[in-house]
């Protein structure tokens, strides 16, 4: 069994993409381009409701990243104030390619149960590795959700 305790970083709680004027111009293309389709279907619900959406995602678009204290603890994975005990995780898997440094945790779950924990460079991933497969917790490769592939594209 490993000698370490905890392993704790701070991270963004996503990765940060500034936008240009022309990112929020084709939200605000798309979006009307929808309400107009909306509406000649006599569907004003539908264009009221893309309107909101597209405000939100150029409102969410805008924030920055919150930064989250992570932490591998001898009870689960911690995130900010939030633990994951490892008896609710089937598996582990880690990321690193380029700029990407992230572990994937498959959760007991049902709805969304891939967890994603961006991972620093200070940390040291075999040391992670080590520490998760301390706790009994496989290491099965797992691919990134369509979701957060999508969210990576978009500049999310």
């Amino acid at each position: 069994m490993s000698t370490i305790e905890v392993i704790e970083w701070s991270a963004p709680e996503y990765t940060y993409y500034p936008k240009t004027q022309n990112w929020y111009w084709g939200v605000a293309t798309v979006a009307g381009v929808l309400v107009l389709v909306a509406l000649f279907t006599v569907n004003l619900l539908l264009a009221i409701m893309i309107v909101i959406a597209a405000f939100a995602v150029m409102m969410y678009g805008a924030r920055p990243p919150e930064v989250i204290k992570f932490a591998l603890t001898r009870r689960g994975v911690r995130f900010h104030t939030r633990l994951y005990p490892y008896d609710q995780l089937k598996s582990f898997w880690i990321i690193e390619d380029h700029n990407r440094r992230k572990i994937i945790l498959e959760s007991d779950r049902l709805v969304l149960p891939h967890i994603v924990v961006p991972l620093v460079e200070s940390v040291n991933a075999e040391t992670v590795r080590e520490y998760l497969r301390n706790r009994n917790l496989p290491e099965v490769r797992q691919e990134e959700s369509l979701a957060d592939i999508l969210s990576d594209y978009f500049g999310f």
